[in-house]
């Protein structure tokens, strides 16, 4: 070791691709892996570099540093416990198309499945992104599929009539789903926004901002004349409903169309 060399790095290095295996501050301990990788590939796929750390270059490339074992059994039981993981992931995951997606419902609503984790400790996304982790899934149904949209959502926080809050259609019809879940009932039931939703003359029933334990239905608006516009089936769904605002509504209608003889249309 010559005098600007602070230390060496014993890299563990793919033949073909320069890819690190792993990094070690000892040579002995980066012999000894590369004799058991190779022994498990039956081939020498592995070899060995050293890496003088200078003065001048005390700078550690992110492949190195997350690839740094302490020493060959802290190696080895990482490798084992991959292959007792890639085994599990085998059993797990057997049957499916691996170029389809694969979900999984959880508390009532679809979750895209992470097939890189067991089912015992699985990772599952929600279709915006958000992560949760170790859940144990191992009796839980599988379901393939290339996108959220083709899901079946009935029977979920996102269509299902055990809930007050969700969508009114023009033709008087609810669609319930949870308080939280309108825009993704838009989105995969009906393939819409909530913009175009209101826009094309549905009702969004949610909960009362005074009292959460209430609901209170939405009205959309006709920009091209700022009328409030809902249609008499949905105007006879409301009034048997339990939303809080039944009366603000009819009074709110019978004066927006008041002028252009209009009034009473809808109330009965």
């Amino acid at each position: 070791m010559d005098d600007d060399t602070i230390f060496r790095l014993y890299l563990v290095k793919r033949k073909e691709d320069d890819g690190i295996l792993a990094t070690f501050s000892k040579k002995s301990e980066a012999i000894k892996t590369i004799e058991y990788v190779n022994n498990i590939f039956k081939q020498e796929l592995y070899v060995l570099e050293i890496k003088n750390i200078k003065k001048d270059n005390y700078i550690f490339s992110q492949s190195e540093i997350s690839k740094w074992f302490s020493s060959f059994e802290s190696f080895h039981d990482e490798i084992e416990s991959r292959i007792k993981i890639n085994k599990q992931l085998e059993k797990d995951y057997k049957d499916l198309d691996p170029n389809k997606l694969t979900f999984v419902k959880y508390e009532n609503y679809w979750y895209e499945l992470d097939t890189s984790t067991p089912l015992k400790c699985a990772t599952v996304y929600n279709s915006v992104g958000g992560k949760m982790l170790e859940l144990d899934l191992t009796n839980s149904p599988l379901v393939q599929a290339n996108s959220f949209n083709e899901l079946d959502w009935s029977d979920t926080r996102v269509f299902s009539d055990r809930y007050k809050t969700g969508w009114l259609s023009p033709d008087g019809k609810f669609y319930g789903c949870s308080y939280e879940a309108h825009l993704f009932q838009a989105k995969y039931l009906h393939n819409k926004s909530e913009r175009e939703m209101e826009e094309s003359g549905w009702i969004k029933i949610a909960r009362d901002y005074d009292n959460p334990t209430k609901v209170r239905a939405l009205l959309c608006y006709d920009e091209s004349r700022n009328l409030i516009r809902p249609t008499y089936a949905q105007m006879d769904y409301l009034k048997n409903s339990e939303i809080t605002n039944y009366e603000e509504i009819s009074y709110m209608l019978k004066y927006s169309f008041a002028g252009i003889g209009l009034e009473g249309n809808l109330i009965k």
